[in-house]
């Protein structure tokens, strides 16, 4: 398939409820989407992380617009994975030149994603078929939990069906600790709880938090640590009998592969929109099974990345 036309559309949308994280607060729901149109019309779409900060929708736009879209028209595509390395590879320099290696994966992100779609279609399959899976469903949880009144929109979602939860903490100790125990006790013992830190934490609170997060049976604690704090991250995972999650800030896929194999990452989350796409969280979540080690595909955007998110990993769970 040979690409005809490189769209990209910036959106963004208020809302009613704020997405509170321990470094920022989401006061709109951002998306940047890219549509690229083969020679015959097929149209695939990608999408690229853009929620903080604020001005990241515009960066992206320029970056895709005037850094990826100029490579793409025009060029023919036989393999997804062999154009997005090409990509990465013509911006690599350019990245460290820039001190932008995040935006950039994340607007490749969305080529590769859009990429992948544009092949199913063209194809006539569903993704999860193309990438090898036979499954229609997925587990799921609800996230974007607290720290106001986490236990009424868990209800709001428990009347759906769902009975796992992610909490985000990194607040007041006190308030944390009360979420976590509220929601245990609202939702019983079978309930899967996980924690997400959002980096906010360093070693010494880290340690502290983890006889509570054990006696409410936390499934896992993701981001606990910044996500440079390699050592911090090691002497944590010495420790914790609870498996640490991370991977949406991870961008390079060995240091990945070497995380899951030292097991310091016990659950891996790549982010299809923001790590390196849908490519980048195949390598990682084949590296997981490798080393025997759960997975959880990070997501926070779009219906258009949520559900590539999907379609992976329906292509995956057993």
């Amino acid at each position: 398939m040979i690409i005809d036309q490189v769209d990209v559309l910036a959106l963004q949308a208020r809302t009613s409820r704020e997405v509170r994280t321990s470094f920022g607060i989401m006061h709109a729901r951002p998306a940047v989407l890219v549509r690229l149109k083969a020679e015959g019309g097929t149209v695939g779409w990608g999408e690229s992380w853009v929620n903080f900060p604020t001005w990241s929708i515009h960066e992206r736009v320029y970056t895709i617009a005037e850094g990826l879209a100029p490579r793409l028209v025009g060029l023919e595509v036989e393999n997804v994975q062999s154009v997005v390395e090409c990509l990465r590879n013509d911006l690599r320099i350019l990245s460290l030149q820039w001190g932008a290696p995040g935006p950039v994966a994340q607007s490749i992100s969305a080529i590769d994603v859009a990429l992948w779609d544009l092949k199913a279609r063209s194809e006539g399959v569903p993704l999860y078929r193309l990438l090898g899976g036979n499954r229609s469903h997925v587990p799921v949880y609800a996230s974007g939990l607290g720290p106001v009144e986490p236990v009424a929109l868990a209800r709001h979602m428990a009347d759906f069906g769902v009975t796992a939860f992610k909490l985000k903490v990194g607040f007041d100790r006190q308030v944390d600790l009360d979420n976590l125990a509220n929601l245990r006790r609202e939702f019983g013992h079978d309930a899967t709880l996980v924690v997400d830190v959002n980096q906010a934490w360093n070693l010494r609170q880290a340690l502290s938090f983890l006889p509570a997060l054990q006696d409410q049976n936390v499934r896992w604690l993701e981001e606990p640590l910044a996500a440079d704090d390699a050592d911090g991250w090691r002497r944590l995972a010495e420790v914790s009998s609870i498996p640490l999650a991370a991977g949406e800030n991870i961008y390079d896929a060995r240091a990945f592969d070497e995380h899951l194999k030292a097991g310091i990452i016990g659950v891996a989350q790549p982010d299809v929109t923001k790590t390196g796409g849908i490519s980048f969280a195949l390598d990682v979540l084949r590296y997981s099974r490798e080393h025997g080690r759960d997975y959880a595909l990070h997501f926070l955007g779009s219906a258009v990345g949520l559900t590539a998110s999907a379609h992976v990993h329906a292509s995956t769970v057993g």
